[in-house]
């Protein structure tokens, strides 16, 4: 596994070292939650990895890094970590690897005002971030059919849960409130589609354990909800006034929930943690 030491990595990790599964860490640094198992490598510089991966020969590699920090929405570095993916991907299916997992992104349907389809479409990213993730996994899901290998690139929506960054919507509400101070919304009536972080770990280990022959998963929950009344059950679970929230009117009002169409629901997976329940886990309740 590549990333675990990332937001969305560390839920996966948390989820497999539940299991039975021998797991492999590859990060920039060794990962303490697994450090015999643990090693060093940048998906960046393939040299610091192709060996090891030789060694390791894994049946499976999922990969999670991507540039994130500020302003990743329209960086140009969103390319290297395409290409690092995409060569990654070549070096593990043209070897021992049975199948090769990706993290997309819901920013690949782009802009939308209706709810998406799992049809490819849809796709119409208008960011580097989303343009890069599809054009990502267009090329693996070429390289995966040629090797005759298996691919699941999973089209992530709105996650939160534990170790988010503090610059995060969730976390700046959480800490604001507790501290009595403003929260200001910029895009209150945004209905989007929130995930926890531990149903998706929950969608990659029910793709171990099931063949799911679609390269493209939605990982939603199929259920939308805007950016104000998300923040308002947190004002509600912190028993802090709702008056400390202050919106401001957005030049447009988007809709980005999953479709109920996804061929993972179609493969039988179904998201466990309601939104109250996964806020509930968030605020520590």
């Amino acid at each position: 596994m590549f990333g675990s030491t990332g937001f969305l990595g560390k839920a996966i990790l948390d989820k497999f070292l539940k299991t039975e599964h021998e797991v492999f860490a590859m990060n920039r640094s060794i990962d303490v939650h697994i450090e015999s198992n643990s090693f060093c490598a940048d998906i960046l510089e393939p040299m610091s990895y192709r060996r090891k991966l030789k060694q390791l020969d894994p049946q499976i590699v999922i990969s999670t890094p991507w540039t994130t920090t500020g302003g990743f929405w329209h960086s140009k570095q969103n390319y290297d970590y395409m290409r690092a993916t995409i060569e990654l991907a070549e070096i593990a299916l043209s070897g021992n690897v049975e199948r090769f997992i990706g993290l997309g992104s819901s920013a690949e349907f782009g802009n939308t005002f209706l709810a998406p389809t799992s049809m490819h479409e849809s796709i119409n990213p208008s960011t580097e971030y989303g343009k890069s993730k599809a054009e990502a996994s267009r090329a693996i899901s070429k390289i995966a059919k040629s090797y005759g290998k298996d691919f699941n690139w999973l089209r992530i929506f709105q996650a939160y849960g534990r170790h988010e960054r503090e610059s995060r919507l969730i976390p700046y509400v959480i800490r604001s409130l507790s501290l009595g101070e403003k929260v200001i919304l910029q895009n209150a009536p945004m209905v989007l589609d929130w995930i926890h972080t531990e149903d998706i770990a929950d969608a990659v280990g029910y793709l171990l354990e099931t063949k799911v022959s679609e390269h493209f998963l939605d990982v939603g929950t199929s259920n939308g909800t805007s950016v104000l009344e998300v923040v308002s059950k947190l004002a509600q679970l912190l028993g802090a006034s709702e008056e400390l929230i202050e919106v401001q009117s957005p030049s447009q009002i988007s809709h980005l929930v999953c479709s109920t169409e996804s061929a993972l629901f179609r493969a039988g997976w179904k998201p466990k943690l309601s939104l109250d329940q996964g806020l509930s886990k968030v605020v520590g309740l």
